[in-house]
């Protein structure tokens, strides 16, 4: 096994070169991106999900506030039309 990027001393590698350990320490910060960045994708993935359901449960609302509009506004227009 290899030995981590913060693990390792020159005098343990006497042929490692500085580009390797460089690249071992990259390696290692996108690998802990990547863990951190998969963690919030999925925290983003289930409050979507709750968003999702909750808007679907004010589809029916909506329609009815959209009835209650044009009901509304008929209503307005019978007014003036009876006022005259």
């Amino acid at each position: 096994m290899l030995p981590m990027a913060g693990d390792v001393k020159p005098q343990e590698t006497p042929g490692l070169s500085p580009w390797d350990v460089l690249f071992w320490k990259l390696d290692e910060r996108i690998n802990r991106l990547e863990e951190r960045t998969d963690r919030e994708l999925t925290a983003l993935r289930g409050e979507i999900g709750g968003l999702h359901q909750e808007l679907r449960g004010t589809r029916h609302s909506s329609g009815v506030r959209q009835l209650t509009t044009v009901l509304g506004f008929l209503a307005v227009l019978v007014s003036f039309w009876i006022a005259r």
